[in-house]
């Protein structure tokens, strides 16, 4: 289904600021699901206060500085997707895997998902150039 391997990535549990496999967030997914492409993304912690998290991804850490270039539809195999999960901001991301799936966590874990049964905004799409 996948174009890496991330079955052992598969039911990791959620845990805020978490980057290794005893727990992740979805950002900490992203930095590993980056790595194993071969590329590298900034790292950052943030606190319950932070609801402009990614917004914050993308002003400050200036993503085009790690190779990454703003993209568009169609979306393209390990693009990085933000999203507006009841939020006016970007607060949640994804990486897209083909075949219309991502791979996210949540509370629910690590998991993958179809984008059609996904009810959120994909408010930025980010590609390695």
């Amino acid at each position: 289904m996948s174009f890496i391997d991330v079955t052992d990535l598969l039911g990791v549990r959620y845990k805020k600021n978490g980057r290794t496999l005893k727990g992740l967030d979805c950002y900490g997914l992203a930095l590993i699901v980056s790595e194993r492409l071969g590329n590298k993304l900034p790292d950052f912690e943030y606190d319950d206060t932070t609801w402009e998290t990614f917004l914050s991804i993308q002003k400050d850490l200036r993503l085009s500085d790690y190779g990454m270039i703003k993209g568009s539809r169609p979306y393209k195999e390990g693009d990085l997707l933000l999203f507006k999960v009841d939020c006016q901001f970007e607060n949640h991301c994804g990486i897209y895997l083909g075949d219309n799936t991502i791979i996210h966590c949540n509370y629910y874990g690590v998991h993958i998902q179809n984008l059609e049964d996904y009810t959120y905004e994909v408010g930025s799409i980010y590609r390695w150039r």
